[in-house]
Parts: C-alpha cells; structure tokens; sequence
C-alpha cells in the first residue's frame, strides 16, 4: 500500500468526524425511531456526580431509589429519573402521551423520596427500544452510574438478564449497578468475588458503601482453576482501592475450584449480601455457556449486587458513540 493511501484515508476519516461533531450531528432530521422527550423538569443545581434511575412503574420504584441511597449519599450525586415510556410498534409514536400515565406516577412516588435529600431531574421520554432509551440518555446527560433493578429472572434464552439489562452492560458509557432482592439498605457481611481490574474494584467500593456503619464488613472472595494462577488480593486492595474499602475488608479468601460458580454459591451461604462484576466474556458468550455472575445470580438466594465499570478509552468511546 502507498504512502500517500496510509495519509489520505486516516485524513478522510478524521475530516468526516469533524463534520459529523460539529455539523450533522445537530442538523440531523428526527426519524420515528429515535427518543423524544415528552417531559422534563431539570434540578435547580445539579451536582458534578449523577446517577440515573430508570423507573417504570410505581410498584417498585420506591425500592429501586432505596436501594441506590447510600450510593447517591457516599457520591454527593445528583438524581436523573428516567421514565421510557414503550410505544407498541403497531402505533405511531403521536399516541405515547396515552402510555405515560404509570411512569409519570412512579416518577412522583421515586421525586418524594429523594427531593428532600438530593438534587432531582425528572425526564419522561418515548421510544420503541427501552434499553436503547436509557444508553441515548446517559451518553447526552454524562451520568456517571446508572442504577436498575433485576427481577431474578429471564424468559429469554437469548439473554442473560433480559432484553434491557444486557445491552445496557454492554453498551452504556458508564458504570451500571444492578440490584437483586436488596430489601435492605445496608448489610452486615458482604462477599466480594474478585478477579482484578476495575470491575473487581467497583464491586469491593459498593460493598464498602452498603456495608452497616457500625459493624459492616467484606470478604473479597478469589477461585482459581486448577493451574491458575490466583489473584493477591491484598495487594490488589492496597494498589486500587480507596481508603474505605481497605477500612471495611476482613480476612481476604482464596479457593481453588473446577466449579467456580458452584463454589462462590456455597460460600455465599454464609453472607447476607454479595457484590459481583458484570462478565468480561464477548456480548455472545452466554448463548454457548453461562458466565459467573449469571450462574451465581440464578442460583442464589441471597441479596445480589453486579456491576460493571466502564473506564478509560473504552468509556470514551462509549460516551461519543
């Protein structure tokens, strides 16, 4: 290939970006399968930290918003409640306004938990892809964690959390925690399954933050196959983590194990509360065998933590495309 190809091409690519930043991008014609917003009252003064709440219904936003409360209290975080308000593809989008009665009810029930403690956006918009709904709108609104609620569950063999979970996991430009059976709001032993990397850390800094005050506190949990190499997890707490979770960790444990989820669940059995990383298998993995989190998400009975941290240049790029 000639000199001058490696030149233009890379040329031609960084030009259309520039025009697609500066220019298209705000001249683009709204099709019918885009988000609009229908409704949007904005916090007087919003904080440098945002969470977003997707809420759809009233019966359970009260305990979503619950259980993101210590983390919007440990971040200092203002609140962005989002209601997607789902327009069958039968019907055109003119008619969204007859669906969004439910979300505009549990957007007022989530508004009087949290007005009198943090700043609060509300934001109802409609669209025909909920999952797509939220990741277009904490990529415009730069929210920093996104908060959801999984119902233990999935009728579709296609997915390993459902057909709005998982795209979220892979495609939002921020962290996303994704709570199970948390009735509580706070925990007194928390078990931490950790490989390293920024999942590890994200999951041991929210278990710091559920952890009771008083006498809370975590177990970082490592199983390796057999001729693995195991994680120090010592060391890896002192080199990433932040003071509050060096404050809260107990006696670290190690395992070695062919089963690993098989072994997580049957040490879990003795915590009230487990915090755990999003997979790092490929977006398909699951449709060949299951991962970790999911295994031990199904198999549980325990109140059930996953997150997944985005950081970096793979946050980057999420965040602009």
């Amino acid at each position: 290939m000639s000199y001058i190809a490696w030149i233009v091409a890379p040329s031609w690519i960084f030009a259309g970006g520039l025009i697609y930043f500066f220019y298209s991008r705000k001249h683009s014609v709204t099709t019918s399968y885009e988000i609009t917003t229908l409704e949007e009252e904005k916090a007087e003064e919003a904080a440098k930290y945002q969470v977003m709440i997707p809420v759809a219904n009233p019966h359970n936003a009260i305990q979503l918003v619950r259980n993101g409360f210590k983390i919007l209290e440990a971040k200092g975080a203002s609140v962005e409640l989002l209601n997607l308000v789902r327009v069958p593809e039968h019907l055109p989008l003119s008619d969204a306004e007859e669906y969004m009665w439910e979300g505009r009810e549990a957007i007022t029930e989530a508004m009087l938990y949290l007005t009198t403690s943090f700043p609060v956006t509300t934001t109802i918009r409609y669209c025909r892809n909920v999952a797509r709904g939220i990741i277009s709108a904490a990529r415009e609104k730069r929210i920093d964690t996104i908060i959801l609620g999984w119902k233990g569950r999935t009728t579709r063999k296609d997915y390993i959390f459902g057909s709005i979970i998982d795209p979220v996991i892979q495609k939002a430009p921020c962290n996303v925690l994704v709570y199970k059976d948390c009735a509580e709001t706070s925990y007194r032993k928390i078990l931490v399954p950790v490989s390293g990397g920024p999942n590890s850390r994200l999951a041991l800094e929210i278990a710091a933050i559920m952890a009771d005050s008083e006498d809370g506190y975590i177990v970082p949990l490592n199983v390796a196959a057999p001729g693995k190499q195991t994680l120090d997890i010592e060391q890896f707490i002192e080199r990433d983590c932040e003071a509050r979770v060096r404050d809260k960790v107990k006696q670290p444990r190690y395992a070695v194990s062919k089963q690993i989820s098989a072994t997580i669940l049957e040490i879990a059995k003795e915590f009230d509360l487990i915090v755990i990383g999003a997979s790092k298998d490929r977006a398909l993995a699951h449709l060949i065998r299951n991962t970790i989190p999911e295994s031990v998400a199904a198999g549980t009975d325990r109140a059930m933590v996953m997150v997944k941290a985005t950081e970096g240049f793979q946050s980057l790029l999420k965040r602009y495309f």
